[in-house]
């Protein structure tokens, strides 16, 4: 079974999909062990590659903890996939970039490599304010109520997340 690759947009899950507090970890150490070495611990969507932090992402539905729906991802890259949970933490702003959300990723990561700040580091990414103010939970919440039966929905480019504030190891993992 190959690496799946996964497209990187800020997104919700419907509220159908949400895994209640009974489910304690998202699926079980051995399983998760063999996609982390199916994927080579490589994220699915930025390509980064590190041997600690890394989560296990549900493709699709979100019970289903066959190998085929699970990939390997970085914290930084599940943090844009559940945007209106990482907003809640105060993690993520929405803005408009002509930057894909991938890059913006690697943008940030590299940037903190390199000692910027995040304020440094998203100056580099010609942001612009979309409808609503960046750190309106509002995005989240029209996105959930615009879902209907549909697994998932994504912001539309332009709009893009960008780190405002973060733990060490969500971008340094």
């Amino acid at each position: 079974m190959s690496h799946p690759t996964i497209q990187l947009r800020p997104g919700v899950n419907n509220v159908n999909q949400w895994q209640g507090a009974e489910r304690k970890r998202a699926v079980p150490d051995k399983l998760r062990k063999q996609v982390l070495a199916r994927d080579d611990f490589t994220c699915a969507s930025c390509n980064h590659r590190a041997m600690k932090w890394m989560h296990i992402h549900h493709i699709a539905d979100e019970e289903n903890d066959e190998l085929e729906n699970l990939a390997t991802i970085c914290p930084a890259c599940h943090a844009v996939m559940h945007f209106g949970l990482s907003m809640q933490f105060g993690s993520l702003e929405i803005w408009k970039s002509p930057i894909a959300q991938v890059e913006i990723v690697r943008q940030t990561r590299e940037g903190i490599r390199k000692g910027l700040t995040l304020a440094e580091i998203n100056a580099s990414f010609s942001l612009k304010k979309g409808k609503l103010a960046p750190d309106s939970m509002r995005w989240a919440n029209d996105l959930l109520a615009s879902i209907e039966a549909e697994p998932r929905a994504e912001l539309p480019e332009p709009l893009c997340a960008v780190f405002v504030e973060f733990k060490q190891w969500q971008v340094d993992a």
